[in-house]
């Protein structure tokens, strides 16, 4: 989600300043697209155009509530002298601290609760891996 407001700020921007290949006197301006607005695309706007703005996007009464919270305490944001910049600039998944999804943490101190990661990482590597070996009709041998 932040890279994709960081996507849409950035190429946005891009653009601005690029204006357009006329000459300085046509040449339209177009403002900026604020990070407020960016961040405004991967929340509200992004359940909007899925159909779920009535269930999701927003922290509202009534809503399931699906919280991010990020860490501030990493260099790469500091300082924090706007957070809604920071958090469209800056940000990524390593400042991911706490993930709840419905109101269920599913995320706490960075780390994923309730999952199998021996498991998941067997499935992940076992199974993708020898069905390409046997589609290949190639002997699955380790270097």
């Amino acid at each position: 989600m932040i890279s994709s407001a960081r996507c849409a700020w950035c190429s946005r921007c891009r653009n601005a300043r690029c204006g357009n290949a006329a000459t300085p006197a046509t040449r339209t301006h177009r403002p900026f697209l604020t990070v407020r607005e960016a961040l405004e695309f991967a929340t509200i706007e992004g359940a909007r155009a899925n159909g779920l703005d009535r269930k999701i996007g927003t922290l509202t009464p009534g809503k399931e509530a699906d919280i991010i919270l990020l860490r501030t305490d990493r260099l790469n944001v500091m300082p924090i002298n706007n957070a809604v910049g920071a958090v469209v600039t800056n940000m990524g998944p390593q400042n991911v601290d706490t993930v709840l999804i419905a109101g269920k943490v599913v995320k706490r101190d960075g780390q994923m609760l309730g999952l199998d990661f021996a498991r998941l990482q067997r499935l992940g590597d076992e199974a993708p891996r020898d069905r390409v070996y046997a589609a290949a009709k190639v002997r699955n041998s380790r270097i």
